[in-house]
């Protein structure tokens, strides 16, 4: 299953990554002879809605739906930036995430007024009928999308795909980024009251790779629910950038409305097709 994770600042080989998607071969186990890291094209503002992520998620087709473990949860990314002179920066961002049932799923995005969370724009997915639906509350707009079915690459994609991976090693070897993570499984432990595997990878750049006069460690810590088959805590830890945390709070495992994963009655809606493509490639490990 695929999993997101909202980065804020992130080190140069997160830069302009919005999300984080792990192959999984057993639930929690990340496979990392795949791609784990997927960058997104700067989002298009159309009607008060930020559309990059959800046109780019859209040319991936869904995957299966998660039956029988419907559940609501809060998540929480807080990013805290710490200046030369000892000033930190702190930036919240909450996300109210849903699933149903049937798979369905709802993620609200939006902000912090007064301590209350303001929901700005809603993204719906069904994996039944291969549709992302993305809803502007303020405009009262509709876009569904129908996801496609995936197509063999060809000879030229292939090629491409292959040379876009060869650039993307070689820009890690200037960074100095290790060519393999370092990979630690945590002890297990219970999170918002479900049962959580935690994985800690650590890259390291050598002294002298990029100026740097010591070795520069940065820390990437999961906590994944194979049970419900979410991700649940992360911490991005690098010390050339904020510092990332996400937290789950308010996990229910109940039943979500079911209007919850419609239209409302009064948004005008669009619907675009969508042409089978390959997903946007990543950048490999």
């Amino acid at each position: 299953m695929a999993f997101r994770i909202a980065l804020l600042g992130i080190a140069p080989w997160f830069l302009s990554v919005a999300v984080l998607t792990a192959q999984t071969t057993t639930p929690g186990a990340v496979n990392l002879s795949s791609p784990i890291v997927q960058a997104h094209p700067a989002p298009t503002l159309i009607g008060g809605a930020v559309l990059g992520l959800a046109d780019q998620m859209a040319s991936r087709p869904l995957p299966p739906a998660v039956k029988g473990q419907p559940y609501s949860l809060v998540r929480t990314t807080t990013n805290v930036q710490t200046l030369g002179d000892g000033t930190k920066i702190t930036r919240v961002v909450e996300e109210h995430e849903m699933r149903d049932s049937e798979g369905r799923t709802r993620d609200e995005h939006g902000h912090l007024k007064d301590g209350q969370f303001n929901a700005d724009n809603v993204f719906l997915t069904d994996p039944v009928a291969q549709t992302r639906t993305s809803l502007m509350l303020r405009s009262k707009m509709a876009i569904v999308t129908h996801s496609p079915e995936p197509k063999p690459l060809t000879l030229e994609q292939q090629a491409t795909r292959n040379a876009l991976r060869n650039q993307a090693a070689t820009r890690r070897q200037i960074q100095g980024v290790s060519e393999r993570p370092e990979v630690e499984k945590l002890p297990p432990q219970t999170i918002a009251g479900v049962y959580a595997e935690g994985t800690r990878m650590t890259h390291v750049i050598p002294a002298g790779s990029v100026g740097n006069d010591r070795d520069i460690t940065t820390v990437m810590e999961t906590w994944w629910s194979p049970d419900l088959n979410i991700m649940l805590n992360t911490c991005f830890d690098d010390p050339r950038t904020p510092k990332n945390t996400t937290v789950i709070t308010n996990l229910q495992r109940i039943e979500p409305a079911s209007q919850l994963f419609e239209i409302p009655a009064d948004f005008k809606v669009t619907t675009r097709p969508v042409s089978a493509t390959e997903p946007p490639l990543p950048l490999q490990r």
